[in-house]
């Protein structure tokens, strides 16, 4: 396999330890409590790992249908994880603002984003990769 057949799943796992990293960092110098907009930059990461992810299990020759590869699946699977992580902040009382509901919605909006941007990036490269 040649560096373009791989590139997709090099991409994913450049950024999903940039993502673990930045996250692991935030929470030991406390910086999403210092920084309150830490966590959009974060949750367009996330998105953009989420969609990613389909792409990078294909190049590792696991089996991934087809429809997987689609926008549409990459916009519910990265609704889904949002929506589930947003529960989950929740139900630690991570998410603590005046204004959670906002925040939620914002939140899922750039990882919408990110995901949509993630989707972008992989069907690219599959198209300069055939």
């Amino acid at each position: 396999m040649g560096f373009m057949s791989r590139l997709n799943l090099t991409i994913f796992l450049i950024t999903i330890s940039v993502f673990a990293a930045l996250h692991y960092v935030s929470l030991e110098l406390y910086l999403y409590w210092r920084f309150p907009w830490l966590d959009i930059p974060m949750h367009f990461i996330g998105g953009a790992v989420v969609a990613l992810s389909p792409f990078a299990l294909r190049e590792l020759r696991l089996p991934v249908p087809r429809v997987l590869l689609s926008l549409k699946a990459a916009i519910i699977f990265v609704f889904i994880v949002a929506l589930l992580w947003e529960v989950f902040e929740f139900s630690l009382a991570i998410a603590f603002a005046n204004n959670y509901l906002f925040d939620t919605l914002g939140d899922l909006t750039v990882g919408l984003l990110g995901g949509f941007v993630g989707h972008a990036v992989a069907t690219r490269i599959n198209t300069f990769s055939l």
